[in-house]
Formats: structure tokens, sequence, C-alpha cells
């Protein structure tokens, strides 16, 4: 091993990916053919932030791996695609595996990971035809087949999907699928309007939950000890306190959040069809921004008083985080375009931050019947992740919309930045006439473009469990969905009802 190399792993082990990026990169200026080089770099990279640069890195290696002459070789060429995928770089797994299949198309795991990378890039036949291949290769694997019948289900094959789950669930199966498989099971039933068989699912999935490590693994402090600073920390005086100020750079982004469920998915795709936007999909940016922070300011106080404290340079330099980090992420294109949309559905918890550092921004909140809004995201399987790990549970749901809802409705009007609820049902009822209210406070001028936003859908990834639905036209099937649910609705009814009401849904 090289100094160079052994710099670079010694630096990658203690914490400091810049410096094992460059020590990396000197490396391979010696050994540019080097895949194994080019793949550490590609890491450290991603792990600095470079995400761009370090996922074309990670490409480049796995490509290069995947044609080895022996299965060995090829091995690494598969953990890259999986890290790939992780790093949410869908297509470039896919590059990666795609060569790994002309060379052999016989390992398994290199099946699975691909018939997933064509799931999330919303190409549905072809995820099936390689669904089905995997599952042959892996007889007797339950997450084979697990994502054998989610495909199935992607393309409407429901009656296979569900004599498939059937019969996983007829065996024992481990937390983690038993979990995945009832959920998978109660959106089919969902689907053919066998509502009561469908919650009935959710209802056996709820208490397995808390047996999938995942899910038993995540802090679920954080989201209302955040809530709990912000309600108390940010008020109109703090939050405008730079209401006017010039700061340097780029325009502010608009900002699209929500909650789960409510829309937010709908309009990054409708915003995306514009051409003078660039929209960045479900990309924790502000978290750069509050790194910053506590840089400049390293004590355990809360968020609003390590921000009360900063002048407008400190603010600036918040603001150049930022966009240090969507240059990083998604290159010069995302600084280019005249509208930066950063599209976080529970940025809502960072509001109060994003509106004392952007005050010249604009934010799209977008609002769902409440009922449809918790219904929907229990039915989902989403990511686990703090603010996921609620929606396992009905009640919890509907607790979670509440404590968010509460937040939002109480610090709206104190907002420095520039806002407007976008009602769901409404986009569903009038496209245009709520969507250029929606486009003058974005900036943007109305294009016809907008109205085909889903012929965009097929070959672009979406992290969102919405990925299906970005190919479909506007459809109404969605609309007071609840109704169906009417009886286990009823049992968070008086969690929901004031919010229900303040959004001015019918009872």
């Amino acid at each position: 091993m090289t100094d160079a190399v052994q710099s670079g792993v010694t630096a990658a082990r203690e914490g400091r990916p810049g410096d094992a990026a460059r020590w990396f990169r000197a490396a391979l200026a010696d050994n540019p053919g080097n895949a194994q080089i080019r793949s550490w770099m590609g890491q450290a990279l991603c792990a600095d932030g470079a995400h761009l640069e370090g996922v074309a890195a990670l490409r480049d290696a796995g490509i290069a791996l995947a044609r080895a002459p022996t299965a060995a070789g090829r091995g690494p060429a598969v953990a890259i695609a999986a890290e790939l995928q992780r790093l949410t770089a869908v297509p470039e797994s896919l590059a990666v595996l795609d060569a790994l299949q002309r060379v052999d198309a016989s390992n398994p795991q290199a099946g699975y990971l691909r018939a997933a990378a064509l799931a999330q890039l919303n190409r549905p036949a072809d995820a099936l035809a390689a669904g089905r291949r995997m599952a042959a290769q892996a007889p007797g694997n339950p997450a084979a087949a697990l994502l054998l019948a989610s495909l199935e289900h992607d393309a409407r094959e429901d009656e296979a999907a569900e004599r498939r789950v059937r019969a996983l669930l007829a065996a024992n199966l481990a937390p983690r699928e038993a979990y995945r498989a009832r959920k998978l099971l109660a959106a089919i039933l969902d689907r053919r309007g066998a509502y009561r068989d469908a919650f009935a699912e959710l209802e056996r999935a709820e208490p397995i939950a808390a047996r999938v490590p995942e899910l038993a693994a995540l802090d679920r402090t954080v989201i209302p000890a955040t809530l709990a600073d912000a309600t108390a920390g940010y008020d109109a005086g703090l939050m405008s306190r730079f209401k006017g100020h010039a700061f340097a750079g780029r325009p502010a982004p608009v900002f699209v959040v929500g909650f789960f469920r409510s829309g937010t998915t709908l309009m990054q795709q409708i915003l995306a069809s514009h051409p003078h936007a660039f929209v960045a999909d479900e990309t924790p940016l502000i978290d750069a921004a509050l790194r910053a922070l506590a840089g400049l300011d390293p004590t355990q106080r809360p968020v609003p008083a390590r921000l009360a404290a900063l002048d407008a340079d400190g603010i600036q330099r918040l603001r150049d985080a930022y966009w240090t980090a969507v240059e990083k992420r998604f290159g010069p294109a995302a600084l280019d375009a005249p509208v930066f949309v950063d599209k976080m559905t529970m940025n809502t918890i960072n509001i109060g931050f994003i509106s004392t550092l952007f005050p010249d921004a604009a934010c799209l909140f977008m609002v769902r019947d409440p009922r449809d809004a918790c219904l929907s995201a229990h039915l989902q399987q989403m990511p686990p992740s703090a603010a996921t790990a609620p929606l396992s549970s009905w009640t919890g749901a509907a607790q979670f919309y509440a404590d968010v809802m509460r937040w939002w409705l109480g610090v709206r009007g104190a907002l420095s930045l520039g806002w407007r609820e976008v009602r769901y049902e409404d986009v569903i009822g009038d496209f245009e006439g709520a969507l250029r209210p929606a486009l003058a406070l974005a900036g943007l001028p109305w294009d016809d473009a907008l109205a085909r936003f889903h012929e965009r859908g097929a070959g672009r990834y979406v992290s969102t469990p919405s990925r299906g639905q970005v190919m479909q036209p506007l459809y109404g099937t969605s609309l007071a969905r609840w109704r169906h649910y009417a009886a286990p609705v009823e049992t968070v009814g008086p969690i929901l009802a004031p919010f229900v009401e303040a959004f001015g849904y019918p009872a």
C-alpha cells in the first residue's frame, strides 16, 4: 500500500473525509487505472458532502470492477452499487449493475439491487422482469420474494402479489420481513377496496414494528425536543431581524414543505417540469447550515438562542454553507437556475430556522385533509427515520401530525419569509387556478409544460413512495379516501378535529 493510500485510509478512519479525499486523489494520480482507489476517493468525497463528484467516482469505479475476470473480483462492484443506492444515486447504481449484468447475470444480490433500482426509476415493466429473474436465482429468500411481490403490486398484478405475500406470511418470518409483508398486503387490499381487511393488516403490523431493528434503534425524542425548542424560541422579532438585509449570493430558495403524503411530491414534480426551476428532492440541505451554526457556536443552547446571538455576517456564513452544500450535491446547474426549489417535506419542523436564515425566501406549504394525510402515511412503507417512526402506529401518526401542525399554525403568522398554503385537493380540482398564485410567490411565470408534468416521470428517480403516481395524470380517487376507513378514523377524531377545522375541511 502506498503512503498516499495509507494516509487516506487513516484520515477516513479518523473521520476526516476531506483529507482522505485529497490523499486518495493524489494516489489516483499515480495509479489512474486503480478502481479500488477511485472507489475510496468516491466514498470520501460523498462523506465530505461533495456528492456529485463522489458519485461519479463511485460509478466509474463500479463499472470498472464489474468487468473483472472473476466473480470474486466483481464482488466490490455489487457493494458499490448498493452504496450508490444508499446515497440515492440510483441511475449511477443502475449503470454499475447493467455493466455487471453484461458480464455475469447470476449474482442474486446484484439482481435484487437492479430490480429495486428499476422500480425507483419508474420503469415498472423492466423492474418486474428483473425481479422475476432475481427471485428465480434466490428461491426461498423472503426478502427476494417480498421485493417481487411489491414489483407485482407496482405493475398492478395484485392477485399474484397477494398470493405471494400470503404464502410468505404463512411461514415464520423475521420481524423486518413480517412487518413489510403486512404493510404490503394492506396496500394490496386497499387498492381492491377491501378496506376493513386492509386496516386489519395495519393493526397486525403495528406491534411488529417495535421488533424491526431499524425502527427499534431510532431515537424518538429528537423531533419532539426540536419542536419544543422551536415553539419556545422562534418569534417574529427573531425571524425578521434581517428582513430586507442585502445578503450576498444568489436569491433565496423556494421551500416546499408540509406533512407526509400531503402533496409535496406532487408539487415537486410539477415545479420540476418548469424550464426556469431546479428542484431538489428530499435532500437535507438545511442540515449544512445547522452544522455551520454548530461550528460558530458549539454550545448546547437551543438553535433559536444561538441564532439570536449572530449578526448579519454570521447569518451570511450560514447561507453560504447552504449554497455550498447545494453546489456540492447538484453542481453548477442548480446555482444557474433562476429559481432553486428545496423540497424536503418535513422541513416544516425547521421552518423557524429557515425563516431566520432566509427571510427573503418563499414557502409553499402543502395542505391535505388531515384524515387522508394520516391514513396515507400510515399505509405506506417509509424509509426508517426519526420522522417516519411514529407512522408505524395509527394513533402515533395522528399525534405526530397534530404536533407538527400545531407548530405550523402557531408560527406561520410570525414568519418573515413569504408563504402560501396550497391545498392538495385544489391542485386536483383546479390545477391552473391553484398553481398560478403559488407560482407567483415562487417567482415563476405560468408555463404550459406544467400540465404535462407526469410525462417526465418515467426513468426519473423519486425518493418518496409516491414514485408511481408521478407518471399519472391528476386523478381524484385519493380525495376523501378516509371515508372508507370511517371507523378507525373516528378513533383518532379528537386528535385531528382541530386541524380539520383549522384547514377548512368538512367534518
